[in-house]
């Protein structure tokens, strides 16, 4: 009976020994479970991070893209702009050249008829005093 109370007693105490391993080893596993899952959300948690960060470069990056078209658009503008003043500027100088010009063709004409009629009253005049001479010593 005592042998019987004794292995008894060796069985219980196997069978603690052994449910103490078994908590330990649950322990253990719960442990690098969540160890596990600390890791797995720390991991996902920096992806997700890098994963914005990188959204946020092609987001500046197309910004940076978008606002150096309008830059070009805007040089591209004022170039044009400064080409239509010059045009501008010179069609204006050449009417005024033009304008200038004209209205120094019609001095000369006018010029030339003035001339012209002095000319012909002196040659009229002289030959008044061919015909008459004895006027020409009077007046």
């Amino acid at each position: 009976r005592q042998v019987a109370e004794m292995k008894k007693d060796e069985l219980t105490r196997a069978f603690k020994k052994m449910e103490k391993i078994e908590n330990r080893k649950r322990r253990q596993t719960l442990e690098k479970e969540q160890t596990a899952e600390k890791n797995l959300m720390a991991v996902r948690q920096q992806k997700d991070i890098e994963h914005r960060q990188k959204m946020e470069r092609q987001k500046l990056k197309q910004a940076d893209k978008l606002e150096a078209v309008e830059r070009l658009n805007r040089i591209q503008d004022y170039k044009r702009q400064q080409a239509v003043e010059r045009l501008q500027n010179d069609d204006e100088r050449t009417s005024a050249l033009a304008t200038f010009k004209e209205k120094m063709l019609e001095e000369r004409k006018a010029f030339r008829r003035q001339n012209e009629m002095e000319r012909h009253k002196v040659i009229e005049s002289m030959e008044k005093l061919r015909q008459q001479p004895s006027k020409a010593l009077k007046t």
